[in-house]
């Protein structure tokens, strides 16, 4: 038995199987049968409650050792799988079986344990022990009265990649439980903290809660508000960034601007802002937010003339954010890797929380790359083709189920898309494109004037509305038009057309009972077809005749007009 151990101290094996018989054998002064079968192990975290939650926090640890191996063998089997253990000394992870601890220097049949085999693993515990822990702190665990201080998973139900939940994830995990804690940036309006490795030398991912967002509730920088209330910008809502975030990058597809590897994920550590209870007393509760994982980068944008950049990464990032309706891409949100020996400087972009809004109102300034000369350059063949295959409204359909964003939001992915084809299909370039999107700001004394979308979704609504009625050019409007909701403000000869209003309202023949999608804003000021047809009209009422319908998209593919000989012409913007 002391020259097995010392084998295995070794690392060696000192059986073969090749030579193995059933005959009874003499080995190692005993005798009797050589038992070098395998025994299956299946460790889980001992800090864990039965909620589902805490399952997925601490992975689980299937692995098969020889029956003469160490535990100590079996500690350093356990860091190989768990990167992030990587600092912790041995002697800080315990190993348990029914709450008893299990002797490193002692072999695994040394104990009795039931199981085992590849069937029915025998069932083990892992312990990490804070390496400023002490003996108490360990009896309490074991008779589980210690409480979760952190953890950290990915949300199931959001796609995530492989290296992200498997190493990222469980790396930042070992070193929270190794005592590294998370650290608050101290730039920034929300929380960012960052996530380090066991060894406390590198950055591995930041985590940004969705309550300590500005204008949330549990904000530690004085940008306190209520859940679900206008944000730092009119069309986000408070606690959503964490989910546009995640949405960029799921819409990024084939990582085709560079968006780095994002998901939703839970985490928990007493360095997140505290909850405080009703009685008061603050609480180390689980957050969720948005993981991305690091990248390490030279510098930001704005620490460089914009003429190093490749012109394909201006144009796909500039895709990207047309595509999301990006409410602040400035030049520090814009990282540059400059690889080593390599002239070329990359843009990765980062920090998209303020994208997917629910209304247009987006200036020329928030767009760093709208002045910089790429953006004047036509699209190269790698740009058209991807943006000849995105897909508006399975794109929406993908953000509502993983991350229910509103649908007023995703109403406008799929018009800036649209308008993102059209105007690849019909030559313009990224900025031609930015013109029609943008609004440009002429100073505060300045009227705001709407951009060129804006007016022509006005024009489209107009005629969407016209058509509401019986008729057969009611059978011809897109119902992704008509499903914008937006009914004009203004009177019209004898009628008067108001906002319906959400649970009753005013009714009558005056009214047109419409609802309002919130925070998009009524039609625009200026006169439209439709108007212009009404206003002419020598009775003051509807007129028989009206306007072909204008259609963004043409049909969509949640449409199915009744009359499909009706179906509009698409018509371009501008």
């Amino acid at each position: 038995r002391r020259r097995r151990r010392a084998a295995a101290a070794c690392g060696f094996a000192m059986v073969d199987r090749s030579r193995i018989v059933a005959d009874p054998a003499t080995y190692g002064c005993e005798v009797g049968r050589v038992e070098d079968e395998p025994v299956f192990l299946r460790i889980r975290s001992a800090r864990q409650d039965c909620t589902t939650d805490s399952t997925i926090a601490q992975p689980v640890i299937d692995m098969q050792v020889l029956p003469f191996v160490t535990w100590q063998i079996v500690k350093r089997r356990i860091k190989e799988r768990w990167p992030g253990l990587k600092a912790v000394p041995d002697q800080n992870i315990r190993l348990l079986y029914k709450s008893i601890e299990l002797r490193s220097s002692s072999m695994v049949d040394d104990y009795n344990m039931d199981g085992g085999t590849a069937e029915r693993p025998a069932e083990l515990q892992y312990l990490i022990i804070d390496q400023a822990s002490d003996e108490e702190q360990v009896r309490r665990s074991l008779t589980k009265t210690d409480r979760i201080d952190c953890g950290l998973y990915v949300d199931a139900q959001v796609p995530c990649t492989p290296r992200l939940r498997e190493q990222v994830v469980h790396a930042c995990l070992g070193a929270m439980m190794a005592g590294i804690q998370p650290r608050l940036t101290e730039e920034g309006t929300g929380a960012t903290y960052l996530l380090r490795d066991s060894l406390n030398r590198s950055i591995l991912a930041v985590f940004k809660p969705k309550d300590e967002e500005a204008f949330a509730p549990q904000n530690p920088r004085g940008y306190v508000g209520k859940e679900n209330t206008p944000g730092l910008r009119q069309g986000v809502l408070s606690t959503q960034q964490a989910a546009r975030e995640v949405a960029a990058y799921l819409l990024d597809h084939e990582n085709f601007a560079g968006v780095p590897e994002t998901a939703l994920a839970h985490a928990k550590h007493p360095q997140f802002c505290k909850v405080k209870g009703k009685n008061g007393i603050e609480k180390v509760v689980w957050k969720i937010g948005a993981l991305q994982a690091f990248v390490e980068t030279k510098d930001t944008a704005g620490n460089f003339a914009p003429q190093v950049f490749p012109v394909e990464d201006v144009h796909r990032i500039g895709i990207l954010d047309v595509r999301i309706v990006n409410l602040d891409r400035n030049d520090g949100n814009l990282l540059v890797r400059h690889p080593r020996g390599s002239s070329r400087y990359e843009l990765l972009p980062i920090d998209h929380g303020l994208s997917l809004p629910d209304r247009l109102e987006v200036y020329t300034d928030d767009m760093a790359w709208m002045s910089w000369p790429q953006a004047r350059q036509p699209f190269g063949e790698r740009e058209l083709a991807y943006i000849r295959g995105l897909n508006g409204p399975r794109d929406a359909r993908m953000l509502a189920m993983f991350l229910g964003v509103r649908r007023e939001c995703l109403r406008l992915m799929e018009v800036t898309t649209r308008l993102l084809q059209i105007g690849a299909e019909h030559g313009l370039t990224l900025y031609d494109i930015g013109t029609i999107l943008y609004r440009v700001d002429r100073g505060s004394d300045a009227p705001v004037e709407r951009s060129r979308l804006e007016k022509a979704i006005d024009h489209s609504l107009d005629v969407a509305l016209a058509v509401t009625g019986d008729g057969p050019a009611a059978a011809a409007v897109s119902t992704t038009l008509a499903g914008l909701d937006l009914v004009s403000s203004r009177h019209i000869g004898n009628h008067k057309w108001g906002r319906g209003v959400s649970g009753g309202g005013p009714t009558g023949p005056d009214y047109r009972d419409v609802g309002l999608t919130p925070q998009l804003g009524p039609c625009s000021p200026i006169s439209s077809p439709l108007a212009q047809v009404m206003m002419t009209s020598s009775s003051g009422g509807m007129v028989s005749e009206l306007p072909p319908p204008f259609s963004l998209d043409g049909l969509s593919e949640s449409d199915n007009p009744d009359d499909e000989a009706a179906e509009p012409a698409s018509a371009a913007l501008g």
